[in-house]
């Protein structure tokens, strides 16, 4: 470059400003090294020209040249000639317009963008007919090289017509908002950033004053939404946006309070809720919204659905009612929230009942939902509580009482219940401690069958003259004896109840019994429970239906239940049952003492059942005014069975067996819940067995696989002594497994380790029955604070 000609612009450039003069000459050194000649020459003249475009329109010559370096250095000379150009018709307009142009060009070219610069540039100039003295261009050129990195294509477009929006309606809002845009879109989390944007477009279209407060606001709302929640948040502001603008603002007030530290699930259904209700109304959505907080203090979350449900219905009939009610208002709001907020979820109590209930039955306890019950245990449809020996299984919700704290309560009693029959013995029930406490009379073949050394075992009742109406003939099935089978496993229980000839009856006689003696040392051990308990049983009497309408059968049972239950009869009772009642007062008495026992209520069963087969199983209605219901404050003296029948007998009219109807077993009181002791017997004694047997390291005595398959409770695994060890020969497997097999098998370790695995094997699938699936230990998931496994 001839330094003549340098010299020369430079001379040119100090008649106009020396400022700018000095500008050039500072930088021509960096110049000349990336222009040619004839470029240099056009570079120079536009630097000349801008110099000239108009009052103090050489300070944004002087800016041109002093980023001339940065500029060529990304440029090519054409693109630097544009640049210029359009500079120079901003500058003949604004010059301070023009110079910001030339600095935000100079940071626009120092990154790739998705952007062009001529776009870049174009977009700044149409701002400039827009507001006063091109302020609003000034302030694009300035910060949208910072608002660049933080949007892609589409969310620059979008921001780009907000502005334009803005500043036709209001250029103070529309400045506001370009000035404030980079720190507030920096904080919107980026997947984000295109719906916030439209949001804050939606709301400019109607309310551009508040624009840029919710670009201010997006982020605190934004941050306290899960992450994969924030597209259905922004789609719940963009409908109140649309049709109730004015709200927009104390929705998304009211959104974070809401919304803070709670986990993903509520905040989920919360905003499902949210978005449910602005789908209807759009203010009604936000009042939801900014109020529900306050029913959250009342309702659990899963409670909200069922409040809003009725909100909507609510609404769709009224609108005032409906805004009054989503607002806290309405007196229908708030008998909603008083009868929803008395529910109590088991969820939230599993981790107080499982103490509970281990304290209580002395034992580890796990306590999970009725979902979680395995297969082998299902018998009702009912959501009641129910044990398998080793878990209490109780209902999802509790929401029979009109206060929460009342529903807490009968959770408590419900797994006090369950532990019960742990507690006081119910499981422990043995044939042969019951043959014990019979009398030798009246030892029933139940427990002289076989099995237990043969020999005609005696009927299991002695012979009662059939009750003269042919009461209960062909109601009785032929007695069934014990189911049996290869691997079958039959508890003392299953026994018991299998030599009735109506087992049904006998579960349920012995089911009232037995959970009324469990109910009664409750109270006496426990004084603080004891209310809670008395509470409970009152409040399930009283629900159920009137005696008058029942067969006899069901309406002594009621009888029964009541009398283990409190200790007193219903307040009404038809004439006919009086008798009966005073038969049934001792047996109940005898469950209701401090030193009852399971056994209490077997020989109970045995009672009331002679006593049921003696009498026909027809409704009350039948038997004319005998069954007319009279008041009933206490017993008179008990009568034995006999002379009950007798009074019967002489009270009601003939009646032939014709009029008899099928027994149907009573539902039981939803806190007794649903007692398996079959089941659960087998499943503790099973296991028992599977623990014991995997310390032995001895041969197995023949016996015993014939006892585990048989009757798999009286089985006694042997030790290791060598007297033990001589008396063992061999396994006897040929009577067992219906195979024509070798009689003896050798004695020997291997044989032994095998006939062992043999039996392992046998219990494991019946475990695995019962258990709902593979009887697995997952020892890396115990919790040793908790005592428990841990639910994932």
């Amino acid at each position: 470059m001839n330094p003549q000609s340098v010299q020369e612009w430079a001379q040119r450039l100090e008649a106009i400003s020396g400022e700018c003069a000095s500008a050039f000459r500072a930088v021509v050194p960096q110049v000349v090294t990336r222009l040619e000649a004839t470029a240099f020459e056009r570079w120079a003249d536009q630097g000349l020209r801008l110099a000239q475009a108009g009052w103090r329109a050489w300070e944004c010559a002087a800016w041109y040249f002093k980023l001339s370096p940065q500029l060529l250095a990304r440029l090519d000379p054409d693109s630097c000639a544009h640049l210029s150009e359009a500079a120079l018709r901003i500058t003949a307009t604004a010059s301070h317009v023009g110079t910001e142009l030339l600095r935000g060009a100079a940071r626009f070219v120092e990154h790739d963008r998705q952007v062009t610069l001529a776009a870049w540039m174009a977009a700044g100039e149409r701002l400039i007919p827009l507001g006063r003295s091109g302020r609003l261009a000034a302030a694009y050129f300035e910060v949208s090289p910072d608002v660049l990195p933080l949007t892609g294509l589409s969310e620059f477009q979008e921001w780009l017509a907000l502005v334009h929006t803005l500043a036709a309606a209001a250029e103070a809002a529309a400045l506001e908002l370009v000035r404030q845009s980079p720190p507030h879109l920096e904080k919107i989390p980026a997947l984000a950033r295109l719906k916030a944007l439209r949001l804050a477009h939606t709301l400019a279209r109607q309310v551009p004053t508040m624009a840029a407060d919710v670009l201010r606001a997006l982020p605190r709302v934004l941050q306290a939404a899960h992450t994969t929640l924030r597209d259905r948040l922004l789609d719940l502001g963009q409908r109140v946006a649309e049709t109730t603008p004015q709200h927009l603002d104390r929705l998304l007030k009211a959104t974070p309070r809401l919304l803070q530290s709670l986990p993903e699930a509520e905040q989920d259904l919360l905003l499902a809720q949210g978005q449910r209700v602005t789908l209807v109304d759009a203010e009604a959505g936000m009042l939801l919204v900014e109020h529900l907080p306050d029913v959250l203090r009342q309702l659990a979350a899963n409670d909200v659905e069922v409040w809003v449900g009725r909100g909507l219905a609510v609404l769709r009939e009224n609108r005032e009612a409906g805004l009054a009610f989503f607002a806290l208002e309405s007196q229908a709001c708030h008998m909603q929230l008083a009868t929803l907020a008395r529910i109590v979820y088991l969820q939230d109590m599993l981790g107080v009942l499982r103490l509970y209930a281990s304290a209580l039955a002395g034992r580890a306890l796990s306590v999970r939902p009725l979902a979680e019950l395995p297969s082998a245990f299902r018998r009702t449809s009912r959501e009641v509580p129910t044990t398998d020996g080793e878990t209490i299984y109780l209902p999802p919700r509790a929401d029979h009482f009109a206060t929460r704290a009342e529903n807490f309560r009968s959770y408590l009693v419900m797994a006090a219940h369950q532990a019960g029959y742990l507690e006081f013995g119910t499981f422990t029930f043995s044939l042969a401690a019951l043959g014990e406490r019979l009398p030798s009379q009246q030892t029933p073949s139940l427990l002289m069958g076989e099995g237990s050394g043969g020999g005609e075992g005696r009927e299991l009742f002695p012979p009662i003259p059939t009750f003269p109406h042919g009461g209960g003939k062909g109601l009785l099935p032929t007695p069934v004896s014990p189911p049996r089978g290869r691997g079958s496993f039959i508890s003392d229980f299953e026994r018991f109840f299998s030599r009735f000839p109506r087992p049904s009856v006998a579960r349920d006689l012995f089911y009232c019994l037995e959970d009324g003696r469990v109910d009664y040392l409750l109270r006496q051990a426990y004084r603080g429970l004891a209310p809670h308990v008395d509470r409970v049983i009152h409040a399930a009497l009283a629900s159920r239906p009137p005696l008058s309408g029942r067969p006899l059968w069901e309406a002594i049972l009621e009888v029964l239940l009541h009398l283990c239950g409190t200790g007193t009869l219903p307040a009404r009772l038809p004439r006919v049952l009086i008798p009966l009642a005073r038969f049934l007062g001792p047996v109940a008495s005898r469950v209701r003492q401090l030193q009852a026992t399971v056994y209490d209520a077997t020989l109970g069963t045995l009672a009331v059942y002679q006593l049921l087969e003696q009498l026909p199983n027809v409704r009350l209605a039948a038997l004319g005014d005998a069954a007319l219901e009279g008041d009933m404050l206490a017993l008179a003296d008990p009568l034995s069975r006999e002379a009950a029948l007798q009074a019967f007998s002489q009270m009601v009219p003939s009646l032939s067996a014709a009029e008899d109807v099928a027994y149907q077993s009573p539902e039981r009181p939803l806190h007794q819940g649903d007692l398996m002791p079959d089941l659960v017997q087998r499943k503790l004694k099973i296991k028992e067995l599977s623990d014991t047997l995997a310390k032995a390291a001895m041969p197995i005595p023949p016996e015993l696989l014939q006892a585990l398959l048989e009757q798999g409770v009286d089985i006694d695994i042997r030790g290791q002594g060598t007297q033990e060890r001589d008396e063992t020969s061999g396994l006897f497997v040929s009577d067992l497994e219906g195979k024509s097999v070798p009689e003896h098998v050798p004695r020997g370790p291997e044989q032994a380790g095998d006939a062992r695995e043999q039996i392992r094997g046998m219990l494991q699938e019946e475990l695995k029955t019962l258990a709902g699936g593979d009887a697995v230990y997952r020892y890396d998931e115990w919790d040793y604070l908790m005592r428990d496994y841990r639910v994932h």
